[in-house]
């Protein structure tokens, strides 16, 4: 394999590579959302796009497997777009706790949903070592689709802990209380069912600490 000649070329991949570090490194200062946080999926996914692009990776390293010639700028493009996806995830990351950050100084809007999906599903393993020893291991996966009415956007929250808002069952119909944040993204800070109708000054407590009383 022939070394990268061009200066601007390896230039530009050390810029690449000391920018990752740099972001590897804010994320690991910034702190994550409280366990009672869902954030509502925007429209541009990207974990979508991750998925495509490794997609495509594959494709290439098959046809690489028969056509030689293409193997070394298939190998350079898969390692530069790979650190690319890398700096996009850091700064998606990034993005997401900045914005959570200015939504919860925010007012929340009161929106209906339903819970069209609850549930929780428990495996146990047995491993057997060479001495015959059994050891049992078990994983958990709780799973929980809510349906907005105003909109009908449907957000999917899947964790191997004990879920958010575990109390809450499938068809319960319920008041989500919804932060806006940055770059069109929002956050579900608070959930209750409903009981009966909330009056406009209700005061509730949300789940990050702030009081919030409803204006009228």
């Amino acid at each position: 394999m022939k070394p990268i000649k061009s200066k601007k070329a390896r230039t530009a991949l050390l810029y690449m590579l000391g920018l990752l570090a740099l972001l590897i490194a804010l994320m690991a200062t910034v702190g994550d959302f409280p366990e009672e946080v869902i954030l509502i999926t925007p429209e541009f996914d990207i974990a979508g796009l991750c998925a495509l692009c490794f997609m495509l990776a594959c494709v290439a390293g098959f046809l690489c497997i028969f056509i030689k010639s293409i193997r070394r700028p298939v190998l350079i493009t898969v390692c530069v777009g790979t650190v690319v996806l890398l700096i996009v995830g850091c700064l998606n990351f990034l993005a997401e706790k900045i914005s959570y950050k200015v939504a919860k100084r925010r007012v929340p809007v009161e929106r209906l949903c339903v819970i069209t999906n609850h549930n929780h599903v428990h495996h146990e393993y047995v491993e057997e070592d060479e001495d015959g020893y059994q050891t049992t291991s078990s994983s958990d996966n709780w799973n929980m689709s809510i349906r907005f009415l105003d909109n009908e956007h449907e957000e999917v929250v899947s964790e191997r802990n004990a879920i958010r808002y575990w109390d809450l069952e499938e068809g319960d119909t319920c008041y989500a209380y919804v932060r806006k944040g940055l770059f069109d993204m929002e956050f579900i800070t608070y959930m209750k069912p409903k009981k009966k109708p909330l009056n406009l000054g209700e005061e509730f407590q949300p789940s990050d600490g702030r009081r919030i009383v409803k204006r009228k």
